[in-house]
């Protein structure tokens, strides 16, 4: 009769061998299953870092319609779905929601790729009277490990002009043009000056008070995060073309975790009759508390005199909050 002792370590040779020719064998099966044993054919994890494409335009998050409500309101929903959303819409707030939708990480032709890491974007959609907003976030889910409500100006601007297209095109929305102010030679039509090159923009934020004297003063005992803004104050209130305009609001973020930094997204638009200016800046990591959010333009020269409005809107974890104000322009 055998040693037992023998048995087992005859056995476990054995096991070892067929575990080592499987794995030997699963080399070739990867390498033919994905670039054909050529490293050159392979991407691993394109996507990890930020989601893949985008532009860097800046695309106004908010636009006004002339057509009725329950009109717009159709054309926004309608207009997230053939975008690819599922979305969810809640009429008593004029908010329509959106399911996470995946985002691709395209490679060149002949090249395969290995995902580890999954993009996502979600977009709330306003409705308001006349007026269309969107916000748009993204997630990431990187080995079962995800992270919610991240920003990526490049990919928000390209999902914001899509969206605003579709809506255009199921409103027949045109942009307007400028009354007619006489003259030959263009039919009496003036058309809008170019916006003012970036070098004459500027937009910055500055820290005033820190976050436990604001929560003190406010009396911040809430659940959930809190941003709040001032009304806009205008230096000078009155201006002439070519000379620089200087707008200044009060933004007021807290969050019940202190430690917890956020992004701020700022979108403006400068509305000059008909003609209008978008902007829109992003800062990351801020500290909570108050800070001062200043717009700085130089007025464009060609802007004929009048009122000006300045609507600004303020987003930050996940909350999004409006402002206007306006000012005077004179010959």
């Amino acid at each position: 009769m055998s040693d037992p002792r023998i048995y087992r370590r005859q056995t476990a040779v054995r096991r070892n061998l067929a575990g080592f020719r499987m794995s030997f064998l699963l080399v070739p099966c990867y390498c033919l299953l994905f670039v054909g044993c050529n490293p050159k054919n392979l991407v691993f994890d394109p996507c990890k870092n930020n989601p893949a494409g985008g532009i860097e335009q800046e695309i106004s998050h908010e636009k006004k319609y002339s057509a009725n409500y329950d009109k717009t309101w159709n054309a926004v929903r309608t207009a997230l779905e053939q975008l690819g959303y599922s979305t969810k819409a809640d009429p008593s707030s004029g908010k329509i929601f959106t399911e996470p939708l995946g985002i691709s990480c395209p490679v060149e032709a002949g090249v395969k790729s290995i995902d580890i890491t999954k993009w996502y974007s979600v977009v709330t959609a306003t409705v308001s009277g006349p007026k269309v907003r969107l916000g748009v976030s993204f997630q990431r889910n990187h080995l079962g490990i995800k992270k919610n409500d991240l920003v990526f100006p490049e990919k928000e601007n390209e999902i914001s002009r899509d969206f605003f297209a579709a809506v255009d095109r199921l409103l027949d929305w045109t942009p307007p043009v400028t009354p007619p102010t006489g003259g030959s030679g263009t039919g009496g039509k003036q058309p809008p000056p170019p916006p003012p090159p970036k070098k004459e923009q500027e937009v910055k934020v500055s820290p005033e008070d820190n976050r436990e004297v604001v929560a003190r003063r406010l009396k911040y005992t809430k659940q959930e995060p809190l941003l709040q803004l001032s009304s806009p104050t205008f230096a000078p209130g009155t201006i002439r073309p070519n000379e620089w305009m200087t707008q200044t609001l009060g933004v007021t973020y807290l969050d019940p975790d202190p430690g917890k930094t956020f992004d701020l997204t700022a979108v403006f638009v400068i509305s000059f009759g008909d003609i209008q200016i978008p902007m829109q800046r992003k800062f990351k990591d801020q500290a909570q508390g108050r800070m001062g959010l200043t717009l700085r333009l130089r007025i464009p020269k060609d802007i004929p005199p009048g009122d000006c409005t300045v609507k600004s809107q303020v987003s930050a974890g996940g909350l999004i909050e409006n402002v206007e104000g306006s000012f005077r322009v004179t010959p």
